[in-house]
């Protein structure tokens, strides 16, 4: 038995010839010897290849296709559990007996299914969506085509009531360096089009592409499964019988995947027109710098107990040890503390700052207005400042941005000076400031 194949079949010749050793037979025996042990070799590696295969398969594949139901079929909160529950059990089982083979070369993976996407939300959601479609297409070896995004958010972009919308329809490089993201998806075997449209689909009338994909923000659209709620569940047959995946996943990430997301997030390369904003931003802070990110907006009142003010949000940073110290250094070397005010109601933001002796406010809206960038165009440049930052303060409460920064500062980049502020959950409707990670997560009770 080797690694648990049992080889009898292949063990009777052998050892029939060696038994007539006596009878002058074992000249004769020994010739085949060597034809018997490489039959033997072929046999185990047969039988191995096709054992690894079905594990391969099985966990590629754990909502069990060959039982005529997809996984996308069932609730997405039980995909996500069953995912981070599942898959590891199954990857220590291939690794404890023997290391498991490199992920297949993409022509010999991909399954004949697409992922065809237009992920709506501010920037954050975006990138959480783009990244759940990323991990299907690397866990089920589905070919990812290029998503497309939202120039503003479809479903916070009211002016759609009158005709009148600012979301259109953009390709993935409107954000990300296309030719980055799909070195990366190149780089870890993931079957994958570097296309905005499946090449599959050439053929089709601008017209008809719209069917897989609009141009704008529309009422049918809101109205709809398209966006809203696919969640990467429409199977679209084609012409060519091919099946798409349209819609958009969950943004949802949970807790076990937080690392691989913002190791995924950090290698989605802003384009070049961002890029250089970012640069020149960077070099305007210097080598430390502090950035905010306040959600101070009038809307976020609604929100409830979740909404501190700009004020109380300052003046608990600016009495915290660590900020105290970080000042203290940067003015020993002649300089000002530059603070950089990320995304959020500017006004609100600068007000209570201003308040502040011996810092400097900045900003990057004058640059963002002048380009003309979209509203999460905009976000993708204080959020690629913020990553980089000495020390960086968000909203533990409902803030994809914030907890994408931390993350991603965290796991990719290796900086652990992410700070956060949130109401004290003991309902003394108390405010609380420290390490992100020392800091609970607080639960709007209006959200």
């Amino acid at each position: 038995s080797v690694e648990g194949i049992w080889l009898p079949n292949l063990c009777e010749p052998l050892r029939g010839a060696v038994h007539t050793g006596s009878s002058g037979t074992d000249k004769p025996a020994a010739m085949f010897l060597p034809l018997l042990l490489s039959a033997a070799v072929l046999h185990v590696q047969s039988a191995w290849n096709s054992s690894e295969d079905q594990q391969v398969m099985d966990m590629q594949d754990p909502g069990g296709y060959n039982q005529g139901r997809t996984i996308f079929e069932r609730d997405r909160t039980s995909i996500l559990e069953k995912e981070s529950v599942t898959l590891p059990e199954m990857k220590n089982t291939l690794t404890t007996t023997r290391t498991p083979k490199k992920r297949r070369r993409m022509t010999e993976s991909c399954n004949g299914r697409y992922i065809l996407e237009l992920v709506d939300g501010g920037l954050t959601n975006e990138i959480q969506r783009i990244y759940n479609a990323y991990k299907r297409a690397r866990d089920n070896n589905y070919t990812l085509i290029l998503p497309h995004v939202f120039s503003t958010a479809c479903v916070f972009d009211v002016r759609h009531l009158n005709n009148q919308t600012t979301a259109y329809v953009e390709s993935f490089d409107f954000l990300f360096d296309k030719k980055a993201f799909c070195n990366v998806l190149a780089e870890e075997g993931i079957c994958h089009e570097c296309t905005d449209f499946p090449s599959a689909l050439n053929h089709l009338t601008d017209e008809e592409r719209l069917k897989f994909m609009p141009d704008k923000c529309t009422n049918d659209i809101l109205l709809t499964d398209f966006v809203y709620q696919a969640e990467g569940s429409t199977l679209h047959p084609d012409a060519e019988g091919m099946n798409f995946f349209l819609g958009q996943d969950s943004f949802t990430v949970i807790e076990s995947e937080y690392e691989d997301y913002a190791k995924f997030a950090a290698k989605l390369v802003p384009n070049e027109q961002i890029k250089q904003v970012v640069d020149a931003f960077k070099e305007k802070l210097g080598g430390e710098y502090v950035a905010v990110h306040m959600r101070v907006e009038e809307d976020w009142e609604s929100h409830g107990d979740c909404y501190i003010d700009a004020d109380t949000i300052v003046s608990m940073m600016t009495k915290h040890h660590d900020f105290i110290k970080m000042q203290k250094s940067v003015s020993q070397t002649g300089g000002t503390l530059k603070v950089f005010i990320a995304s959020g109601d500017q006004k609100r933001s600068r007000a209570a700052w201003e308040k502040v002796p011996g810092v400097e406010i900045v900003d990057a809206e004058k640059e963002k207005d002048s380009l003309g960038l979209a509203w999460n165009q905009r976000a993708l440049v204080d959020q690629s400042i913020c990553m980089e930052a000495t020390q960086f303060t968000g909203a533990k409460s409902h803030s994809s941005f914030t907890d994408l920064v931390t993350f991603v500062r965290k796991y990719a980049l290796d900086k652990h000076g992410s700070y956060a502020y949130v109401r004290n959950p003991d309902g003394s409707n108390g405010t609380m400031y420290d390490k992100y990670d020392r800091l609970p997560y607080y639960v709007c009770d209006r959200y």
